[in-house]
């Protein structure tokens, strides 16, 4: 049968609704299903917690998951402290938490050097981030374009890598401080296997760490790889001195949340059911982070690299990165402090 354009028009039209029809009853149930009800336990009364990157995305996620399960405290480092506000806002009034000092905000900008001088003065001060006991560095962002800033670090390798290493060191005293024989402190980073694409090896000099080489020939994805793998090198490298802290990095996989922003917003704009669809949740993404933080296997090991995309009984699996090969951390981690040193000097 030949059909008329007419009724080829409607036929179309009708595929096309069906299409949003089911793609958007697909998202209903996956957004349905990975809500939790509004019941608070006392699982990790013991344990304290500073997350960066929290307003948002796997942040976000992280740190609602962390007040229902009853954390001592949470602190959450954020560079919106407006929106951080709302959620710690939102989330006394749903578990009806009437103490101050159980969810806080601090102010954290890991583009600028001085809010990271004004936290590690926090630290050194005491106050709420006092207590940690588990320091997840999850903040990160991609950059469409190159730009140094007036230290002589570009700005990826800056908000993923040197900028949550100065304030991890800026941590570790309190860490070492708060940890205890059978519940030790943490490092937990969120890292991603988009550093397989790493540039980092055992030539990598002062500049590379800089992210100054990338001038000529700049693309955001490798800037994001080079970060992501420079952060796991000085935390692995970190974990083979220290038998106090327990360091661990954690892959989220391919999540949909604000870091897209960092995508073309055409592609963004007509892809929306489909990312809503086939990407993780920021749920599923923190779900390897929050093992990483508080299960009792990660307290027994240290320099892991969980995949939320391998849930095992009781956790996760491991997935494997870029090269951290001791010799290449204890260089990268080596080179890092000493831009550390000049540029929080």
């Amino acid at each position: 049968m030949v059909l008329s354009g007419e009724d080829e028009d409607q036929q179309w039209q009708v595929l096309l609704s069906m299409t949003v029809a089911i793609t958007s009853g697909l998202i209903l149930r996956k957004k349905l299903c990975s809500q939790q009800p509004a019941v608070r336990t006392t699982e990790l009364r013991s344990q304290h917690f500073c997350v960066t990157g929290s307003t948002s995305g796997i942040g976000e996620a992280v740190v609602k998951e962390l007040v229902r399960r009853g954390a001592g405290s949470v602190v959450l480092a954020v560079r919106d402290t407006y929106k951080g506000s709302k959620l710690v806002k939102e989330l006394r009034d749903a578990y009806d938490i009437k103490s101050d000092d159980e969810i806080t905000v601090v102010g954290l900008d890991l583009l600028n050097v001085e809010s990271c001088r004004a936290f590690s003065q926090a630290v050194i001060e005491g106050g709420p981030l006092g207590k940690t006991t588990c320091l997840i560095n999850n903040a990160g962002a991609m950059f469409k374009t190159f730009h140094v800033n007036d230290r002589q670090v570009e700005d990826t390798m800056m908000t993923n890598f040197l900028a949550p290493l100065y304030i991890t060191k800026a941590l570790l005293p309190t860490l070492r401080k708060n940890a205890k024989f059978n519940s030790p402190s943490r490092v937990i980073c969120t890292g991603s296997k988009l550093e397989k694409r790493s540039e980092l090896d055992e030539t990598t000099t002062l500049d590379d760490l800089r992210g100054k080489n990338d001038a000529d020939d700049y693309s955001l994805f490798q800037a994001y790889a080079n970060s992501k793998h420079g952060i796991h090198l000085c935390v692995n490298a970190m974990a083979d001195e220290d038998s106090v802290v327990k360091y661990h990095t954690a892959s989220p996989g391919m999540v949909n949340s604000r870091l897209n922003r960092f995508v073309n917003p055409s592609v963004l704009f007509f892809t929306w059911p489909l990312r809503k669809l086939l990407l993780n949740t920021p749920e599923h993404g923190a779900a390897s982070v929050l093992h990483a933080a508080t299960s009792h296997e990660a307290a027994q090991s240290t320099a892991k690299f969980y995949d939320s995309n391998k849930p095992e009984k009781g956790g996760f699996g491991v997935t494997q990165g870029a090269s951290v090969e001791k010799k290449i951390a204890r260089r990268v981690y080596g080179q890092a402090t000493i831009i550390l040193d000049e540029v929080f000097r």
